[in-house]
């Protein structure tokens, strides 16, 4: 039940947080959000034995999981912009 409260307290915090910002459609705007990134204690990755679809549980330590899917491609594609990004920001 706490872990239920934690989410429901953070979600109005970040949701007052939200409301409060200017529009901004520009790179503010996505700083905005990446000051306000969860970071997971760990992930557990299994696979859809259906549809071959990556399940990425993240576990927090004051909130309940999340779940994200993502198909085989776009695992490939996360995986090719990230090694992008990588080479950008290592020059």
């Amino acid at each position: 039940m706490a872990a239920v409260q934690a989410e429901i307290r953070s979600a109005s915090l970040l949701m007052l947080y939200r409301q409060s910002m200017e529009a901004d459609g520009g790179a503010k705007a996505i700083s905005d959000l990446l000051a306000t990134a969860l970071q997971p204690t760990h992930t557990d990755v299994s696979i859809d034995a259906t549809t071959g679809d990556r399940l990425f549980v993240m576990h927090f330590p004051d909130r309940i999981p999340i779940v994200i899917r993502r198909t085989p491609q776009q695992v490939i594609d996360t995986l090719t912009d990230l090694e992008a990004e990588a080479r950008r920001v290592s020059n």
